[in-house]
């Protein structure tokens, strides 16, 4: 006889469909850290001690919380260490490395409380870690603003890896990375950003291209430009690619300023590949996304000034003749910036992504082309593919109710 108890189960139990992870959640988030570990070491390596103490200070303060949280609390007892550890590991990757320690210790130090007030790990509908990244810059750019203290960015001289302080810095030229002793026993050498010197050089370009006068040629609108402006702009982009910017090799391996987990190329592709392979991350969402973004640049690389004043024509023949330097330039501006470590560890946190195929493909393809504008009008000030995600991620069941595929068996009557 089938006993009351299984005709009615407790109210409390679950109801179907039950959502397994294709992994357990602490292993999970375990390979999303092992995944971007090479990143952060070659980071100390390249802007040295400080991002290694911001890293521990930061996993202290974060632990310290979850661990008061968890025995103190009923909420806190569902909360699962090694979440809190990958979220602090993603928000220093998104750091730059002379931000002061004490105030991405305090961010951390949120992390738990902040997934606590939500509800607890996987309740999140957008990431705290990223959030706080964007949140962080924001707070560290008004503050310099307000007192006046300007770091820049750098890398540290060849001869002062991993012990120099990147704060300790000079001016010097960035086609030379040069040794302690040619900085008059400096650590480190101030550069600019490759991304910041490309969004420049696409102004400049526009600028030009605006305020140039057209020659008549009604046989052929391609040659618009007159000899004095092509030769002009000529000069420019030769002076921007041999002195302004580092070989595209240093820019690859990561010798290059920028965020701490963002900088070297093949240490996240390898990363990816890791947790492509362990069913965490999808490629086509990556290449997706990376494909709109790239589009999206290109797209936004003159200014609708310059186009109406040339004509599409005209803009088409001015770029032509410059379109080994403009793709050039489209390479720092893309590898420096944080799309590709947002397309990689950002995609792969869950919840992150909208279920249905049609529902992720629109949402890539919006999240890609407002992150390529956050970038164009920023020029790299911002984590833009970061910040892109994080107002997008709420919306991702919103995208999976719009774009779901229609049935006529699933029409309420």
């Amino acid at each position: 006889m089938t006993s009351l108890a299984k005709l009615n189960p407790p109210a409390h139990q679950p109801s179907a469909p039950f959502i397994v992870w294709p992994v357990a959640r602490r292993e999970f988030y375990l390979s999303i850290q092992f995944a971007l570990l090479p990143a952060i070491v070659f980071a100390v390596v390249v802007f040295g001690w400080r991002v290694l103490a911001m890293l521990i200070c930061a996993e202290i303060a974060a632990i310290t919380m979850h661990a008061v949280l968890s025995r103190f609390t009923r909420r806190g007892k569902a909360m699962i260490y090694t979440h809190t550890t990958s979220a602090v590991v993603i928000m220093v990757a998104l750091c730059e490395p002379f931000w002061p320690t004490w105030l991405v210790t305090i961010a951390a130090g949120l992390i738990p409380c902040v997934v606590w007030l939500i509800g607890g790990t996987g309740r999140e509908r957008i990431h705290v870690a990223v959030v706080w990244a964007v949140l962080l810059q924001v707070v560290t750019t008004q503050m310099a603003y307000r007192t006046g203290e300007e770091h820049g960015s750098a890398i540290l001289a060849r001869d002062r890896l991993v012990m120099g302080d990147i704060r300790n810095a000079k001016d010097a030229p960035l086609y030379h990375w040069p040794v302690s002793s040619e900085l008059g026993g400096d650590d480190a050498v101030r550069i600019a950003l490759p991304q910041q010197v490309a969004c420049e050089s696409f102004d400049e370009i526009s600028q030009t291209l605006r305020e140039t006068e057209i020659r008549p040629d009604p046989t052929d609108r391609t040659r618009v430009l007159p000899p004095t402006t092509r030769a002009a702009l000529q000069a420019y982009l030769d002076t921007v690619l041999s002195s302004r910017l580092p070989a595209i090799e240093m820019l690859i391996a990561g010798f290059v300023p920028g965020r701490i987990g963002c900088v070297c190329v093949p240490l996240l592709i390898l990363g990816g590949l890791y947790l492509a392979y362990r069913y965490i991350l999808r490629p086509k969402s990556v290449l997706l996304f990376l494909g709109a973004y790239g589009v999206g640049t290109a797209m936004l690389l003159f200014w609708p000034t310059a186009i109406g004043h040339l004509g599409l024509l005209g803009m088409w023949g001015a770029a032509k003749s410059m379109a080994g330097e403009l793709v050039t330039l489209l390479e720092y501006a893309f590898f420096n910036s944080d799309v590709l470590f947002a397309s990689i560890f950002v995609l792969a946190l869950p919840g992150t992504q909208p279920l249905t195929r049609r529902g992720r493909r629109v949402f890539l393809v919006c999240a890609a082309l407002l992150a390529a504008m956050i970038d164009r009008l920023n020029a790299g000030n911002l984590p833009a593919a970061t910040a892109s995600l994080c107002v997008f991620m709420p919306a991702a069941p919103m995208f999976d109710w719009m774009f779901a595929k229609r049935s006529w068996m699933s029409r309420g009557f």
